[in-house]
């Protein structure tokens, strides 16, 4: 398997209040590879280019084929058994959304999403619309020029933006300071410092967010054991579970397995490349 298939790219200035980072793959590697995905905390909206062979996502038993020239709207994954394989060359450009900027640059809640995968023209006629316009304004580029695909990507998006609405400013701040400090926070304090109830914070987090604050608060906190791993493959478990919020070596094992699948020193001593990007390489890039 092609190592690095995902590389992270930044959005342009104009759209960093919705975009944390695109991944971008543009391989012609032609094997089978299939593997469970892990939360990351985040939405995604992808873009097949014409030549990517097929892609396909199984969310709670639902199967969904994707193949060149397609569009898909990926949801917060929960505790649902989900997969993703490739087959074949894998060309695609992924949008993976701040916390809120789904919720702001489509107006829409991502909580029925989550633990779906879509095809983008069937979420919303806004998506639909860009849709359309990447497949219009590609049709004379070269295949193999990536960067022109990039940018109007981008473009599309910028178009969209003059149509974005505001989270509430609470809910903006509260997945900043849960961000701030990797998850280590009690939710109880935040909501306080927010001057209003927990009960409103887990409601309206939830529908602009897609999943709980208590449960974004703790992907964010496995997700940085995962780098800190990845930046030091010599940390031993007892002082990355103590610098990042968890009780002890095996709170932060058993809580990471739930997430990950395995412990972290197998994920991270796995082959599983593309997930391996995901959860390291692009918790940098925000």
């Amino acid at each position: 398997m092609e190592k690095n298939i995902y590389q992270v790219v930044a959005p342009p200035p104009a759209l960093h209040r919705y975009i944390r980072s695109y991944l971008i793959a543009d391989s012609a590697n032609s094997e089978l590879l299939k593997m469970p995905v892990p939360p990351t905390g985040y939405c995604y909206f992808g873009w097949l280019l014409p030549d990517c062979d097929m892609a396909a996502t199984e969310f709670g038993g639902t199967r969904l084929e994707l193949r060149g020239s397609t569009t898909h709207l990926s949801g917060q994954v929960g505790d649902d058994d989900i997969t993703i394989e490739f087959h074949g060359a894998i060309r695609h450009i992924l949008a993976e959304f701040t916390a809120t900027g789904f919720y702001e640059l489509f107006g829409l809640s991502p909580e029925p999403w989550t633990n779906v995968c879509a095809f983008g023209n069937s979420v919303c006629t806004a998506i639909a619309s860009a849709e359309s316009s990447l497949f219009n304004d590609s049709a004379n580029f070269s295949l193999d020029d990536i960067e022109s695909h990039i940018e109007l990507f981008s473009s599309v998006l910028c178009a969209q933006s003059a149509h974005a609405i505001s989270a509430p400013d609470y809910i903006s701040q509260a997945v900043n300071e849960i961000e701030q400090c990797n998850g280590v926070i009690k939710l109880s304090e935040l909501a306080e410092k927010l001057a209003i109830s927990s009960r409103q914070l887990n409601r309206k987090f939830t529908d602009i967010v897609g999943i709980s604050p208590k449960y974004f608060a703790r992907i964010l906190q496995v997700n940085r054991v995962v780098r800190a791993m990845l930046e030091n493959d010599t940390a031993y478990f007892a002082d990355v579970a103590q610098a990042y919020g968890f009780y002890d070596q095996s709170h932060l094992i058993n809580t990471a397995k739930s997430f990950l699948g395995t412990t972290p020193s197998k994920f991270l001593q796995s082959d599983e490349d593309i997930l391996f990007t995901f959860l390291g390489k692009s918790r940098k890039a925000g």
